[in-house]
């Protein structure tokens, strides 16, 4: 079984490479939310606006991560995640 992942813990995935399989989420959102983040120019994180890169009710998400950049994902309240398909590349500390 895979790990659940809390606010404390963000997950971070390298850059995806032409043909990467895509990852699955499994979101358990509780009182919070799940945010798909990607980095930008500066090594900075944004959400994208779009609906779908935050996660607000229990729900599967399918992230495609052919030719993607990195992606951190990060729950917030007492959310939890999942993460199927892949090995996080590294854990961003507790801030």
């Amino acid at each position: 079984m895979e790990t659940w992942y809390v606010a404390a813990n963000p997950v971070i995935l390298g850059q995806g490479p032409k043909g990467a399989e895509p990852v699955t989420i499994v979101a358990d959102v509780g009182t919070g939310d799940v945010q798909i983040q990607f980095m930008d120019q500066a090594e900075g994180w944004f959400t994208p606006t779009a609906d779908e890169y935050t996660i607000a009710a229990d729900d599967v998400f399918i992230l495609d991560r052919s030719n993607c950049p990195p992606v951190r994902i990060l729950a917030s309240g007492d959310a939890v995640f999942q993460v199927w398909g892949v090995d996080p590349t590294y854990f961003e500390a507790a801030s």
